[in-house]
């Protein structure tokens, strides 16, 4: 019964032919962590697009990344969770200021968790 519902439900490489779990791939992928190149990556697409505009900077700058990924690492380079009043934001040079203010608003409302206020 499982394994016929991971047939239906989930796709190749998740599960074999016969449904059974490819435990290889849920295992960690060599160098598909985040790099100091993919930093500068998302340095210039944000430089370039704005933070928010992930789907254009994935696009452009960060082809192998999910779009998840790259809201989250601009979640945690600026020190803020919802990123909302940060949309369009360009300005790299502030991005140190931003992250620090953030952090300290978060830490002094007790909303800091993760590395980021949560607000």
């Amino acid at each position: 019964m499982n394994q016929r519902l991971r047939q239906l439900l989930c796709e190749q490489p998740i599960v074999d032919k016969e449904g059974s779990i490819n435990h290889a791939y849920f295992a960690d992928i060599p160098g598909a962590h985040w790099s100091e190149s993919d930093q500068e990556l998302l340095y210039s697409g944000i430089e370039k697009f704005g933070v928010g505009n992930f789907e254009q900077i994935q696009k452009h700058f960060l082809p192998t990344k999910h779009v998840i990924e790259l809201r989250l690492r601009t979640s945690m380079l600026l020190g803020i969770h919802n990123l909302g009043e940060y949309k369009g934001f360009k300005d790299l040079s502030k991005i140190e200021e931003v992250s620090a203010k953030n952090i300290g608003i978060g830490k002094k409302s007790g909303k800091f968790k993760f590395g980021v206020y949560l607000n």
